[in-house]
């Protein structure tokens, strides 16, 4: 039967099975290049790097990838030659020499461009860095090609791990030992912001090398698919490796939340200088990871600095999703400190770099947790939360520790100064919205997660319940209390793990839905003191736009893929028509963040921004079309009337100049 098989088929699949060991390595290069140079987010934590004052981490940086290179390049060779085969590996004697090598080549060419990649962002130390990685490259080509002319080493052979050279099991050993010492150094949050992401990335990327070889390598001496085996075992325990229960706080004493309908008549009686026409703001601030938690920020904190805090006090709710809660929480907590410029101290909070401590956890512990049937490792999800209290923390604040502390407490020590807050998720089993709100949420559609969870909610893990990156930060796991509903979470009794909050962009990512809800019950409820005679509803929109961004036809293998490109589609459809039926409840008042153009960076969805991301968004909110907004709005809270459609939205003009180089430390 074989003599009919064509030579050609033969070679090819000789070929696959002498280089089939070396999948994971070829996996894993794939995934960094992926990460560095298809996403936005890699755009910017390499921008970032480089933007450094210090050239310490870009240097770092460089030599991981060196580090990278040979371990991929070293551990494959060995690879080819420490697993038995038919054929053997010298089968192909030029492609076992080369296929290392061009494996290793990969990891440099994947630095430089993602260098390369981030020319646009103003560093004039890039050049600088490149050559530096060209050196280390020549340096990687003269060791792993010369170095066999200049030693005059012989072709391997076969062999089995006990002979092995004691350079291997050395490399090994001390592979092993790095593990364990990230893995403890990964629980201390300014430790991994001082390794930077990038270097993270790359160094977790040199340890899995050698974890992998080994997989592979018993994997083929056990005679079993060892990678699948460990994916089918963690997901057969995962009913017991559940580490991402949201902790709570005690609830602040004698301290009651009222419904939105006798908050908001509470609020409205405190107001000084109530007249006809008081203006009245309500904040829709929609998702986005660090991008909308920015500019969410800088907008919030723009109005309240040059209205000399009016907008804050004519501001009764903000409705925000995933990273605008970020914004929005540093904003009320900010007015609540009473910081002299919110938009510098909330912002400022905002550029710490709380990807690293995430990656960190995500990429070590936390993936070990998967595989031990017993939780007690600290979760990915509290090292985000971590991060975000560090920045609050260097933001330089009069209470640095205020991202600790209970959002209830927060709302119970300041009463009706800081506006109220609707951070909204989204509840795995059910698939209806999960608010965290100071206002007590009796809609039937929706989830309060104060009710369930019985306690109070520390204001990092609040802003979590509605930030939940997919991936990146785990699904929350609600403990039912034993004072909360029964009938909310069917099947479900206090003190089961009951319910599980992701982010709020599953279920709409403009957090319009949330507002109008609250606006209606505001509107219709007869004891309301929405009275539109008397209030004058204003409505702010915080948004990121992208108007030259056109859907496009879907044409590939839509057998398959139709079903899920429609779902992604539908949510983004569902927050423009969310937002289309706010113009009823009030007048609409946007503040929109514009793409960059083609030849500028992206503006990142992840927890990590450069600084020419951080200087876009400052100069959009200090200039053109935005600032006409806040100049508007100050004008009207200081008795002028706004000239009508003066806050239209036109596009952004884009800055002309990159921000000051060398800026960070």
């Amino acid at each position: 039967m074989t003599e009919n098989v064509p030579r050609w088929w033969k070679s090819l699949k000789d070929f696959y099975l002498v280089y089939l060991p070396l999948r994971f390595n070829l996996f894993l290069v794939a995934l960094i290049a992926f990460a560095f140079l298809c996403t936005d987010q890699g755009h910017d934590i390499v921008a970032r790097l480089v933007g450094h004052k210090s050239t310490l981490p870009a240097i770092v940086f460089d030599c991981f990838v060196l580090l990278l290179g040979l371990q991929v390049w070293f551990w494959s060779r060995q690879l080819l030659h420490v697993i038995p085969k038919d054929p053997p590996a010298s089968r192909f004697p030029r492609w076992t020499r080369w296929i290392p090598r061009l494996l290793g080549i990969f990891v440099f060419a994947i630095a430089f461009l993602a260098l390369l990649r981030v020319k646009g962002t103003g560093s004039p130390a890039l050049k600088w860095y490149v050559g530096v990685l060209a050196v280390y490259f020549i340096l990687f080509i003269v060791f792993v090609i010369v170095r066999r002319t200049m030693l005059k080493e012989a072709d391997d052979a076969e062999k089995t791990v006990p002979e092995l050279s004691t350079q291997a099991k050395a490399i090994f050993v001390a592979t092993a030992v790095l593990y364990v010492a990230f893995f403890a150094l990964s629980f201390n949050i300014k430790t991994m912001e001082m390794v930077t992401s990038p270097v993270i990335i790359l160094l977790v990327a040199a340890i899995w090398v050698s974890v992998g070889v080994a997989i592979t390598y018993l994997g083929h001496r056990w005679g079993m698919p060892l990678f699948t085996f460990l994916i089918v075992f963690a997901v057969a325990i995962s009913r017991w490796t559940d580490n991402h229960v949201v902790p709570t706080l005690p609830l602040p004493p004698n301290y009651a939340r009222l419904d939105p309908v006798t908050a908001f008549n509470r609020w409205i009686e405190s107001r000084p200088g109530f007249t006809d026409g008081y203006p009245v703001f309500f904040v829709a601030t929609e998702g986005g990871g660090i991008r909308a938690g920015y500019w969410t920020a800088a907008v919030l904190g723009e109005l309240h600095d040059k209205t000399g805090g009016r907008f804050t006090e004519h501001t009764f709710a903000i409705s925000s999703i995933s990273g605008g809660s970020l914004g929005a929480t540093a904003y009320d907590v900010a007015v609540a400190n009473r910081v002299p410029n919110v938009r510098e101290t909330a912002t400022k909070a905002l550029e710490y770099d709380a990807l690293a401590p995430t990656l960190g956890s995500f990429l070590v512990p936390d993936l070990l947790q998967r595989f031990i049937p017993v939780p007690f490792i600290r979760d990915r999800a509290r090292a985000l939360e971590l991060g975000w209290e560090a920045g609050w923390r260097g933001a330089g604040t009069p209470a640095p520790e205020a991202f600790t502390t209970g959002l209830l407490d927060l709302f119970a020590k300041n009463g009706n100064a800081i506006p109220s807050l609707f951070l909204n998720g989204a509840v795995v089993e059910t698939g209806e919205r999960a608010i965290t709100s100071n206002c007590h949420i009796q809609w039937p559609d929706a989830l309060d997660t104060f009710d369930e969870l019985g306690g109070d909610l520390a204001i990092s893990t609040a802003t979590l319940m509605t930030a939940r990156f997919p991936y990146i930060s785990p699904a929350g796991t609600i403990i039912k209390a034993a004072t909360a509903n029964p009938a909310t979470l069917p099947k479900c009794g206090a003190g089961e793990r009951c319910a599980h909050v992701v982010d709020g962009g599953y279920f709409e990512s403009s957090a319009a839905a949330t507002l109008i809800q609250l606006l209606a019950t505001l509107r219709d409820h007869p004891d309301s003191k929405l009275n539109y005679l008397r209030v004058k509803p204003y409505i702010i929109l915080i948004r990121y736009d992208d108007p030259s961004k056109q859907a496009t036809s879907a044409q590939f293998a839509m057998e398959t893929t139709a079903p899920l490109r429609a779902l992604g589609s539908a949510l983004g459809a569902r927050a423009k028509f969310s937002v289309n039926r706010l113009g009823p409840f009030g007048t609409n008042i946007p503040f929109q963040l514009g793409p960059p153009p083609p030849e500028k960076p992206a503006l990142p969805l992840g927890w990590l921004l450069s600084d020419y991301s951080m200087f876009w968004m400052k100069r959009s909110i200090a200039e053109g079309p935005n600032q006409k907004c806040v100049a508007d709005i100050s004008a009207m809270l200081g008795g002028a009337t706004p000239p009508p459609g003066s806050c239209a939205w036109p596009r952004t003009p884009w800055p002309t100049t990159a921000p000051p180089p060398g800026r960070r430390n």
